[in-house]
């Protein structure tokens, strides 16, 4: 059964996590500075135990600007 995506999900990419990955380095690549990585980080609370912690291969929705 296919799901339609939620709202947020429309506003967002979806990044798939790579071993060297940090929430200020994905930030960086998107936004063009790393302190944006709270954005990151608020979109992915219910995911993230801390934005430190990004397993390989855990999918992030990444808010669009």
């Amino acid at each position: 059964m296919w799901m339609l995506p939620n709202r947020e999900q429309r506003n967002a990419n979806i990044l798939s996590g790579q071993s060297s990955d940090s929430l200020a380095y994905i930030a960086l690549q998107f936004y063009g500075n790393t302190n944006a990585y709270v954005r990151i980080y608020d979109a992915n609370r219910d995911k993230l135990s801390s934005p430190e912690r990004i397993r390989v291969g855990q999918r992030l929705l990444i808010p669009k600007v």
